[in-house]
């Protein structure tokens, strides 16, 4: 039952958890409270949270992590109304905005396309091309498969995207499986589908997905794994944040899923079919449109100058 509990959190969140439980520990410290969260102390504990990080919330989601299988009570105490009395005005001070990666702009994801067409472009220039395209495109996460962490202990390969998943249909449509998403709690996956329409109107993301098959599966025919570089080795955050930041500087690998995301809306695509495509479930995608309206007009732009 241990090793199944343990499995139910990806690496990177049970980081991500043990640190929040630090402000935790720090504050029954600090005013001499018992380890153990009571009905009292949530409050006083959201009031002393209020000024120190934003998001108040993403540490009782690790408090209900590591306190709930022994905390019995642990949804009755989480849920009392002067906790959700405190979270709310907490929410409501005046905060600093949120810094976001700016939406990649089509300009940039067409200038990495044509460098990877270029005589001289080498195979891992054709990657980062896909990578990219794959991001836009398909609206897709980084870490939606299309990269591997840097930290090897934060890798799986459950959730590489195969290459004996891809069902390819010449200049019409690719199809390739998406085993996990950060959406998809249980590795349900979903098929990705992907048609030249999908990308802007100076390439089709069809035929590079066929080129970059062409030249991967003469590298590397015994290979599973769908993306990976010349040298043999998983294409790292590392490697593909540097070289968009090259072209489109601030954009890290968030940027192209909401560069994806905002260049539909910007042509009118309905928003239950942009939630829909891009596997979101919340409204999160709209932050993209309110927050950069000056991109938004950009991209307009550049949609009336491409469609005159």
């Amino acid at each position: 039952m241990d090793d199944l509990m343990l499995h139910s959190l990806a690496s990177g969140t049970r980081r991500g958890y043990n640190s929040s439980m630090k402000h935790w520990t720090t504050f029954t410290k600090i005013y001499n409270f018992d380890f153990i969260p009571s009905e009292r102390t949530l409050p006083l504990f959201a009031a002393f949270l209020s000024t120190r990080v934003k998001h108040p919330n993403k540490i009782f989601s690790a408090m209900a992590s590591y306190f709930k299988p022994f905390v019995k009570n642990w949804d009755e105490i989480r849920r009392t109304y002067s906790l959700e009395q405190v979270l709310t005005g907490a929410a409501k001070q005046p905060q600093t905005p949120t810094k976001r990666s700016p939406p990649l702009l089509p300009p940039h994801l067409v200038a990495f396309v044509e460098k990877a067409l270029l005589p001289n472009a080498s195979f891992d220039d054709l990657l980062f091309a896909l990578i990219c395209a794959l991001g836009f495109c398909g609206i897709m996460r980084l870490g939606d498969g299309l990269i591997e962490y840097d930290k090897k202990e934060d890798r799986e390969w459950r959730k590489v995207i195969k290459r004996s998943s891809v069902v390819l249909e010449p200049h019409v449509k690719v199809q390739f499986f998406l085993p996990y998403h950060k959406g998809d709690r249980y590795y349900r996956g979903n098929h990705i589908i992907l048609k030249p329409e999908n990308s802007p109107s100076d390439f089709s993301i069809v035929d590079l997905f066929q080129l970059y098959l062409r030249r991967r599966d003469a590298l590397f025919p015994a290979n599973d794994r769908l993306l990976i570089r010349k040298n043999g080795k998983p294409p790292l955050r590392s490697w593909v944040v540097p070289l968009i930041r090259k072209v489109a500087p601030g954009v890290s690998g968030h940027g192209l899923r909401a560069g994806g995301a905002t260049w539909l809306a910007m042509r009118g695509v309905p928003s239950d079919i942009i939630k829909r495509l891009g596997r979101w479930t919340s409204e999160t995608w709209e932050v993209y449109i309110r927050d950069h309206p000056d991109l938004n007009a950009a991209i307009a732009r550049w949609i009336l100058r491409t469609h005159a």
